[in-house]
């Protein structure tokens, strides 16, 4: 993804709409983009500009160490640099930028020495798709404006907390008391960067025709197996069939001992499988640990 166009990196305009699209793949896949931005400048007199021929030569030197995967592009001003990291976290940012300036200060670049530039950087986590580019460029205004080190690495940490993920969660059961029993115990749980939205249903056949299953969300569904008019086996086995059936954790109740039926409930496609009576603390425990392995 190092786009270069007729040989040149691409400026900040151009940028733009990588970002943009990279940011909302972002907070969709709850993974991690880190935003760096590098300044050389004269290490004799100090935030100077440095001439034309050490910039394309540090530029070229930069281009040769990101990864196919990061998009290294060039500022509106000049001896300056940003590189989106795809999959890097912020600690990961922060030893590429290290392993860079150690390799400048060994004279990776052919012609450096120590009195004709140096090199800092900002690098920006980002894991919410509430940023701009032109906020990160604006942040890196300050940063660089601030720092007087040569060879520091500044962390902006304001964007890497995600925005809250909704999680649908349905109870399909048709015991009145039981349906609120577990509904109250689900609403007690508080995990960060999860907003539960929570839906009761009396039996498959209404939650199904309640279209609530077309969601793109992530779908916690907990359901009896016997249920008046649609089952939860059926229930099961419809969700199972739909394209994209894996955003469905589905949790299986029952009071059936058999083996037999715990097996074919497994072998359906059910995630966990409830023994009623079950403890709710058990219940609840094994829901968090669910929600713990979404966040991760």
């Amino acid at each position: 993804m190092n786009v270069i166009y007729k040989d040149k990196l691409l400026g900040v305009e151009e940028v733009r709409p990588f970002f943009h699209l990279l940011k909302e793949n972002i907070a969709r896949s709850r993974l991690s983009m880190t935003v760096v931005f590098i300044k050389a400048f004269s290490a004799t007199e100090e935030k100077q500009e440095i001439n034309d021929e050490i910039q394309e030569q540090v530029q070229q030197f930069l281009r040769s160490k990101v990864r196919d995967t990061d998009l290294l592009f060039k500022l509106d001003q000049p001896n300056k640099w940003g590189i989106l990291l795809m999959q890097s976290a912020e600690k990961d940012a922060t030893a590429f930028l290290h392993r860079i300036f150690n390799l400048v200060k060994d004279k990776e670049i052919p012609f450096y020495s120590a009195n004709q530039f140096a090199l800092c950087a900002m690098a920006a986590e980002i894991k919410t798709n509430k940023v701009d580019l032109q906020q990160l460029i604006n942040d890196r205004d300050e940063v660089f404006q601030e720092i007087v080190e040569p060879w520091k690495v500044e962390i902006v940490t304001k964007y890497r907390n995600p925005e809250p993920q909704d999680i649908k969660v349905s109870i399909i059961e048709n015991n009145d008391i039981f349906r609120g029993v577990l509904k109250t115990t689900i609403e007690k749980i508080q995990i960060k960067h999860f907003v539960l939205e929570i839906a009761e249903f009396a039996d498959g056949y209404e939650f199904l025709e309640s279209g609530r299953h077309l969601s793109s969300h992530t779908h916690i569904v907990i359901m009896n197996d016997i249920l008046p008019k649609k089952n939860g086996i059926e229930v099961l086995d419809q969700l199972r069939s739909l394209p994209n059936q894996k955003k469905f954790i589905i949790y299986m109740m029952t009071k059936r001992n058999s083996q037999t039926d715990i097996i074919s409930a497994y072998e359906s496609g059910a995630d966990e499988y409830l023994k009623k009576p079950f403890d709710l603390r058990l219940f609840k425990a094994q829901l968090l640990r669910t929600l713990e392995r979404l966040q991760s």
